[in-house]
């Protein structure tokens, strides 16, 4: 009977370090795999450009009710800019 027990023991005592085991190799994987995007260089890019182009289609689609107001806008300041410009001018050439 006692030798059963033994068994017992040695059998519950090598599942709990197979199933340790396991856990560790497990982890070790996710660490390599962590691992090997942290230094997947082509990958990181490819998915910064794929984040920078939803952002801009989603910047483009919020600003295109306002396309022309913005383009009203723009022309406007570059109008004005123009303007100061050739007024500095042409305070210089009098002096």
């Amino acid at each position: 009977m006692s030798d059963d027990k033994l068994d017992d023991d040695a059998d519950d005592e090598v599942a709990q370090v197979s199933a340790e085991i396991e856990r560790t190799r497990a982890e070790l994987a996710d660490t390599v795999n962590q691992l090997g995007d942290k230094f997947d260089v082509k990958a990181q890019v490819s998915r910064r450009l794929e984040h920078l182009s939803d952002s801009a289609a989603d910047v483009a689609r919020a600003a295109s009710p306002y396309r022309r107001p913005l383009l009203i806008g723009g022309a406007t300041i570059v109008i004005v800019l123009l303007l100061r410009r050739r007024r500095v001018a042409k305070r210089g050439e009098r002096s």
